[in-house]
């Protein structure tokens, strides 16, 4: 199975999931980048916004990462993404403002102030498995079957 985790900071899904599978990952800070050398296959050092898909994945991850740019250019991504893929998980925090932390500007919220229901309005296709409202958090899935 090859699986592409898109912004994977300290590599979260690949620590959850295990190393059996292809792993492939796009992260766009440096320090990060060299924290998950030896985690996955190829690592891709760039804005995510950025990436070309040159092969298809049976799994594209977007944990904690579409909330940190604009909405059309979130809405681009994920659908390259339903292009190249299987399946797609999109983990999102709801209403929930964050600057710059460890002096990584990419990691500032610029969809901070959305809603469960606009998230669904925005990535239609999407099913919700898990959403808490005490911590505005959602898991949203779409699979090509």
């Amino acid at each position: 199975m090859k699986i592409l985790d898109m912004g994977p900071g300290k590599g979260t899904y690949y620590n959850l999931l295990g190393p059996d599978y292809e792993w492939s990952c796009v992260e766009i800070w440096h320090p990060a980048v060299e924290e998950l050398q030896g985690k996955y296959h190829y690592i891709y050092e760039m804005d995510i916004r950025n990436f070309v898909y040159v092969e298809h994945y049976d799994l594209v991850i977007f944990g904690d990462v579409l909330e940190h740019m604009p909405l059309k250019d979130a809405q681009k991504c994920v659908k390259e993404a339903k292009e190249n893929a299987n399946s797609i998980l999109i983990a999102f925090p709801y209403d929930l403002e964050q600057g710059a932390i460890y002096g990584n500007e990419a990691e500032r919220h610029i969809q901070y102030n959305s809603s469960i229901e606009e998230f669904e309005k925005n990535y239609p296709g999407f099913q919700r498995i898990y959403y808490t409202e005490e911590h505005q958090y959602g898991y949203h899935y779409w699979s090509k079957n």
